[in-house]
């Protein structure tokens, strides 16, 4: 894990192509996944990715640096091999529709539903999300 200082380092966009790159091989995050996940706009990932961004702000850092270390403090093995199986029958003994969950975790329906599908992975931070929201139902 690369570790990232509190604030952006003179060659801040090399070390987050760096992180992006870290963190698709090791969690298969398409980087409009990985941009959702880390707070970011689609545009940053491909900016820093496509060597257009020459400087980082200090928000965008900060929010890199949070969500990478996040990312990469996840147990790994704790992510089911099928993820869209266990959570859609998980989701339906909630009872709560692809809709109630995308609003519960703020996510959109249709990626809830591509990874239903098999079509999307999840990311472990958002895995464990779903998972304390349909908890919850599920315990009532």
């Amino acid at each position: 894990m690369i570790s990232l200082p509190y604030f952006p380092p003179d060659n801040a966009v090399k070390v987050l192509k760096r992180v992006i790159k870290q963190v698709k091989s090791r969690t298969g995050l398409t980087y409009p996944e990985m941009a959702e996940t880390i707070g970011v706009g689609i545009q940053t990932i491909y900016g820093i990715i496509w060597d257009r961004v020459r400087t980082v702000h200090d928000a965008t850092w900060e929010k890199f640096k949070e969500g990478y270390e996040g990312i990469m403090s996840a147990p790994i093995n704790k992510m089911p091999s099928n993820p869209g199986k266990i959570l859609r029958n998980l989701r339906e003994a909630a009872g709560i529709s692809q809709d109630g969950l995308a609003v519960y975790s703020g996510v959109s329906k249709v990626h809830i539903s591509r990874v239903e599908r098999g079509l999307n992975n999840v990311s472990p931070k958002l895995w464990a999300n779903w998972m304390e929201i349909l908890s919850e139902y599920i315990n009532e």
